[in-house]
């Protein structure tokens, strides 16, 4: 928790361009450009966006202003959902949005909200795609609800050291879709960190999943080196084949993918899920490594039998065990 002195300087530093250094404390490094501020009900693309009084309206409009490896940074307003009318493709690199109302690291009920409801257009295939830098996400509700055929996920993340902090990612649409996701998870040395994805209220019906893996859905593409660190990944499944992890090719990763301290819960209403992780080939090219994670009582088995998934769980939910290939 952070003490009074802190918070009273934290204030400071989201109304004050002189004191800067404390959004880049929060953020992990020290130097960073310009602050845009995004206020959906009070702001106007018209205003600067320097100031919370002269807040931007929309978050595209944000996006259009940052400079790419500057380390700009956009705060979005906590109050008022942001709504997207497309898909916000992230191609610039070392940009940083943060959500206000932060809630001391719980997992779920962050107070800036990213929504896409209507039908985006063109190729779209998430609310957020990431191919940018250095690009990190922190504290927001990421929702899509998008209809359009080829928007199967909230985030796809095909970006080179992304960060993902206190975020949770909800896709509330094609739960009869197999390719579906929370999180297409294509991206080289990202970090996913105290963020929670999927939700106990939607139920897929199908063989879909939370996290897919699929190698170069984003193009040329691939999970490589990837850490999930105190996550939690919830579903409600209508089917055993539900997945919270999934991979469709034995080189869906490279080198590694660590799932440390995270848990992996399914509704106890709904179906048992077989396997919380399922790889449809033993991986060749990377492993999976599962460091004191926590599987519910309502998944049978952590993953697919002899598939490059290490744990230092047995292969069924009850506890105990050592880092051992699962069988």
């Amino acid at each position: 928790m952070f003490s009074n002195d802190t918070r009273e300087r934290l204030a400071i530093a989201l109304s004050s361009n002189d004191a800067r250094d404390e959004i880049a404390s929060i953020l992990g490094f020290h130097t960073f450009g310009t602050v845009y501020y995004v206020d959906p009900t009070n702001g106007n693309n018209n205003f600067d966006g320097k100031s919370m009084e002269a807040a931007f309206e929309t978050l595209e409009h944000a996006y259009s202003k940052v400079t790419t490896n500057k380390h700009d940074v956009i705060v979005l307003d906590a109050n008022s959902g942001h709504a997207l009318a497309d898909e916000l493709a992230i191609t610039k690199n070392r940009l940083h949005i943060v959500g206000l109302g932060f809630r001391g690291g719980a997992p779920i009920g962050q107070r800036s909200r990213i929504t896409t409801a209507a039908p985006s257009t063109g190729s779209a295939i998430s609310a957020i795609k990431i191919t940018g830098t250095g690009v990190t996400l922190n504290n927001l509700k990421i929702t899509s609800s998008d209809t359009l055929s080829t928007s199967l996920y909230c985030v796809a993340d095909g970006g080179e050291f992304t960060i993902l902090r206190n975020c949770w990612l909800e896709k509330n649409t094609d739960l009869d879709q197999t390719g579906a996701a929370e999180l297409l998870c294509n991206g080289d040395s990202s970090a996913y960190i105290g963020c929670t994805i999927g939700n106990m209220i939607y139920e897929p019906s199908v063989a879909r999943q939370n996290v897919l893996f699929t190698r170069e859905t984003i193009s040329g593409k691939v999970a490589r080196s990837v850490t999930f660190k105190d996550c939690l990944f919830l579903t409600f499944a209508a089917a055993t084949t539900v997945a919270l992890m999934r991979t469709a090719n034995a080189t869906d990763i490279e080198r590694f993918c660590l799932v440390e301290t995270c848990k992996f819960l399914s509704k106890p209403s709904g179906s048992t899920v077989a396997d919380a992780i399922v790889i449809a080939a033993a991986l060749t090219d990377g492993s999976i490594h599962l460091d004191r994670c926590y599987i519910d009582g309502n998944i049978t088995n952590i993953a697919t039998a002899s598939s490059g998934v290490f744990s230092n769980l047995p292969n069924s939910a009850s506890l105990g065990g050592k880092a051992t290939e699962v069988t």
